[in-house]
């Protein structure tokens, strides 16, 4: 019993560690950084996507249309790589983000095409 419990606690455990608020795919837009005017953590590097639609829930009327990643985040230098390259190269980006305070923080990036 002990080990079906262990199993089933794993499993759940595993499902919520793969969640994700929102998931949104396409062409890069339109790129924004902010600099120190701003403020360290306002939104720092920020992505628009050809989709058009708001890359996860929120609450904010009207709902920002972009994701975010802030350079104190973790592997801040390489996903801002991987998007600049993907800009450049007109690839398609999948970016997998969680709502933070009403805004899409990305979380994971794939780029394919």
């Amino acid at each position: 019993m002990k080990k079906i419990f262990a199993a089933l606690l794993m499993t759940l455990a595993s499902l919520q560690a793969s969640a994700w608020d929102g998931v949104t795919s396409g062409k890069i837009t339109r790129i924004e950084g902010v600099g120190g005017a701003g403020g360290a953590g306002n939104f720092d590097f920020r992505v628009y996507l050809s989709a058009g639609t708001p890359p996860c829930p929120t609450n904010n009327v009207p709902p920002p249309l972009w994701s975010y990643i802030n350079a104190a985040d973790a592997n801040y230098k390489s996903i801002v790589s991987m998007l600049l390259m993907a800009q450049a190269s007109n690839k398609t980006v999948t970016i997998y983000s969680n709502n933070a305070a009403g805004y899409c923080q990305i979380a994971w990036v794939i780029i394919t095409d």
